[in-house]
């Protein structure tokens, strides 16, 4: 279903406010965070404030066409690709990959407790950067 026919059966409206941040959050692979996404797009929108940022975020997060991504420092991070996988964060410098791998689970009703219907998983670690700046022995 495309954006345009799911903001209307949900009876909201797509402003140009939401639908420049869900088309940059489209076109990013860096997990932007709010304010990221105001200093971006402001030049372009100068009547645009932080706040509607933080609504339209909480917003498209709610409605399932982003992902919001939660840090161990307590800012919250976006995601424009809402296909299934996971994410790595830097727990030394907070860059957020992509991790594509999938883990499937064999049966995804969990008996007496329901049915998965979501999987969300982030792995927490030093990056290859942050981890030969602290001479970790690893296997990059």
């Amino acid at each position: 279903m495309k954006i345009l026919d799911k903001v209307k059966k949900q009876n909201k409206r797509l402003t140009k406010q939401r639908s420049a941040i869900l088309r940059y959050l489209q076109n990013v692979t860096c997990h932007p965070d709010a304010e990221k996404i105001y200093k971006k797009l402001r030049p372009k929108m100068p009547h645009l404030s932080l706040g509607t940022i933080y609504r339209n975020l909480r917003d498209l997060s709610a409605d399932s066409q982003i992902l919001e991504i939660n840090t161990a420092a307590g800012v919250s991070h976006f995601d424009g690709n809402i296909t299934e996988h996971s994410h790595f964060i830097c727990r030394c410098c907070g860059v957020i990959y992509d991790v594509w791998k999938k883990y499937p689970l064999e049966n995804k009703n969990l008996p007496g407790i329901g049915r998965i219907e979501k999987i969300e998983c982030n792995f927490y670690g030093a990056c290859v950067k942050c981890g030969k700046a602290q001479n970790y022995e690893t296997n990059y």
